[in-house]
C-alpha cells in the first residue's frame, strides 16, 4: 500500500472546473482519487492519472471529455516514470520543471519508485545471472507535447481558455434524470399479477372459496417519436439538439424533417383570409387539413425515406411526440406557407398523441416570426432544464393549454 501524501493543488482546481461545468462533485469522489493512488494507480503518467479520475468521475462520454479538458485547462504538470539502469542519480535533472519536483504528483511517483526498487531487489536476490548486480529502478521525467514535423511560432503566454469542450444549456445527466420521467404504464400481456380486489369481490360474490383472480402486470407502453428539424436556421443547433437526443436515448424512433412534413398540397384554405398580409391562420384555422403525404427521413443527412404512414398507424395508448425545431426564429421574420404547413403537420401528429415542441432558441426570439404563431396552437418550450420537465409532463399526459388548439 503506497502512503499518496498529500493531493495535487492542481486537482482542487480540476474539481472546481468540473462543478461549475455542472457535474456534482464531493469530497467521497475527491477520497475515491486518493485510495486508487494508495493502490498504485494513476501514477505512471499524467495520462494515467486522467485515465483513473475519467473512470471514478464520469458516467457518459460528454463528462469523460469535459475531465480531460479540465486537465488541459488547469495546465497540471505532465509527468512519465520510465525505467532505468543503475547508477543512474535519482534526483531530478535540471530539465524537470520546480512545480514536478515539490508536487503531489511527483512525491506518488517517488513512492511508487521505491515499493518497486524493493521488490525488484527482493526479486533479483534469488537470480543468479551476469545482470544480477543492475536493479531496475524508476526515474520521474518531465515530458512535453509530441515533436511535430513543422514546429508551430512559439508563444511567450500559455492561453488555458482556448481547451475548448462545448457547455450546453442541460448537461447528458440532466437529461436523463428527467426523461427517465416519461412513462405510460398500462396492463399488456399474459396475467402474472394477483388481483386482490378483483380475487375479494369474486369471493364475497359467490361465498365460496374461488381460485384467485390474475390480471397483466404494468408495463412502460410510451412510443415516443422524436421529429428533428434540419438544415436552415436549424444548422447551428444541430450538435445541441443531437446531445439532447443521445440523452434521451432508444427510447423510440427519431424522424428527420426539413422544417414540416412537406408542403401541403390543398392551399384552398388561405383563400379564406380577408387580408392577403394576415399573420394568423385562425379565421381559417377549422379548414386545414393533416397532412396526406407526410415527408420524413430516417437519417441526419435526409436521404433515407421513412414510412411514416406505417409509423401512425393504428391507435398506442403510449404513443407521444417530441417536435425538435426552432420554428423559423432563428431568421426572424414571418412566413404564412410555413404556418400552414407547420399547423397540417400539428393536426397530423395531434391525432395519434401528445405534442411537445422544443424550440433551441429562448422565448424572446419567437416574437414577430413564424415562432410565435405555432406557439399558439401547440406547447412550445425552450430546450433547457424547465423545459424538458415541462414537455416530459406533456407527453405523460398532463394538460397545457394553449390560446388556439387544433
Amino acid at each position: 500500500m503506497i502512503d499518496p501524501g498529500p493531493l495535487p493543488d492542481y486537482l482542487g482546481r480540476v474539481v472546481a472546473s468540473l462543478r461549475r461545468r455542472g457535474m456534482d462533485l464531493g469530497v467521497p469522489d475527491v477520497d475515491a482519487v486518493r485510495q486508487a493512488l494508495r493502490a498504485g494507480f494513476g501514477l505512471r503518467s499524467t495520462e494515467d492519472l486522467v485515465r483513473v479520475c475519467v473512470r471514478l468521475w464520469a458516467k457518459s462520454a460528454d463528462e469523460a471529455r469535459l475531465v480531460e479538458a479540465a486537465f488541459a485547462r488547469v495546465g497540471a504538470p505532465r509527468w512519465r516514470i520510465e525505467l532505468r539502469a543503475a547508477g543512474v542519480p535519482t534526483e531530478p535533472s535540471d530539465a524537470t520543471p520546480e512545480g514536478m519536483r515539490t508536487s503531489g504528483a511527483a512525491h506518488h511517483a517517488d513512492l511508487l519508485a521505491a515499493e518497486t526498487s524493493e521488490g525488484s531487489d527482493a526479486d533479483d536476490a534469488g537470480t543468479q545471472d551476469e545482470d544480477a548486480d543492475e536493479d531496475p529502478q524508476f526515474t520521474v521525467r518531465a515530458v512535453g507535447p509530441e515533436p511535430l514535423a513543422v514546429l508551430p511560432p512559439v508563444l511567450d503566454v500559455e492561453d488555458a481558455t482556448l481547451v475548448l469542450t462545448p457547455q450546453y444549456p442541460v448537461t447528458d445527466r440532466d437529461v436523463t434524470q428527467i426523461w427517465r420521467r416519461l412513462r405510460r404504464p398500462s396492463r399488456s400481456g399474459p396475467p402474472t399479477e394477483l388481483d386482490v380486489d378483483g380475487t375479494v369481490a369474486e369471493r364475497g360474490r359467490t361465498g365460496i372459496a374461488t381460485a384467485p383472480i390474475l390480471r397483466p402486470a404494468r408495463r412502460n407502453t410510451v412510443d415516443l417519436i422524436q421529429i428533428v428539424d434540419r438544415g436552415g436556421s436549424m444548422t447551428p443547433h444541430h450538435p445541441f439538439v443531437e446531445h439532447v437526443s443521445r440523452g434521451i436515448g432508444r427510447v423510440g424512433t427519431v424522424l428527420y424533417i426539413h422544417n414540416t412534413f412537406g408542403a401541403v398540397a390543398n392551399r384552398t384554405a388561405l383563400e379564406g383570409l380577408a387580408d392577403s398580409f394576415a399573420r394568423t391562420l385562425d379565421p381559417v384555422l377549422h379548414a386545414v387539413e393533416a397532412t396526406d403525404r407526410p415527408v420524413a427521413f430516417l437519417d441526419p443527412d435526409l436521404t433515407e425515406p421513412a414510412d411514416v404512414d406505417a409509423m401512425l398507424a393504428g391507435t398506442r395508448p403510449g404513443r407521444c411526440f417530441a417536435v425538435f425545431s426552432d420554428a423559423g426564429a432563428g431568421r426572424g421574420h414571418f412566413d404564412m406557407l410555413r404556418l400552414l404547413d407547420t399547423v397540417a403537420m400539428l393536426r397530423l401528429l395531434a391525432a395519434a398523441g401528445p405534442v411537445a415542441w422544443l424550440n433551441p432558441l429562448p422565448p424572446e426570439c419567437w416574437a414577430r416570426s413564424t415562432a410565435a404563431q405555432i406557439a399558439r396552437h401547440v406547447p412550445m418550450l425552450p430546450l433547457n432544464r424547465a423545459g424538458l420537465a415541462v414537455a416530459v409532463d406533456i407527453m405523460r399526459g398532463h394538460p397545457s393549454p394553449v390560446e388556439s388548439p387544433l
